[in-house]
């Protein structure tokens, strides 16, 4: 994948990064609220799949967001994994909107914790 770069306009630092599309690869993401961490994990993952009633995670509700949220594990720098947190600059932390227009993708900028190959679920 090629990586696209991008400009925050907080801090002027230039930002390499990777999109990916969610949809296509049957992917859930969230992106942590206080860092620039992304977590991901697969939309047939056993657990996701019990804890969503085998609902694809762009069409939850708002009820079936949350449980998905209080289930993800805590951002290892701090903060939540939130459905309604943006991408942020790795460097000065501002969110960066424009880079997920289209919640079809998602982008990472830094950290990405991949549920296909680490524990992202709670006990």
């Amino acid at each position: 994948m090629a990586h696209e770069i991008a400009r925050c306009a907080n801090c002027a630092h230039e930002l390499a990064f990777e999109r990916f599309n969610a949809r296509l690869g049957n992917q859930g993401y969230l992106y942590c609220d206080s860092d620039a961490t992304v977590v991901t994990w697969n939309s047939y993952d056993p657990t996701y799949s019990r804890l969503s009633n085998d609902t694809h995670p762009w069409m939850l509700n708002a009820r079936g967001r949350m449980l998905i949220e209080r289930s993800i594990i805590a951002c290892p720098n701090g903060g939540r994994f939130r459905f309604s947190a943006q991408p942020r600059c790795p460097f000065c932390l501002v969110e960066l909107p424009h880079l997920n227009a289209d919640p079809a993708y998602f982008v990472v900028l830094a950290a990405r914790l991949a549920g296909e190959h680490e524990q992202i679920w709670r006990p």
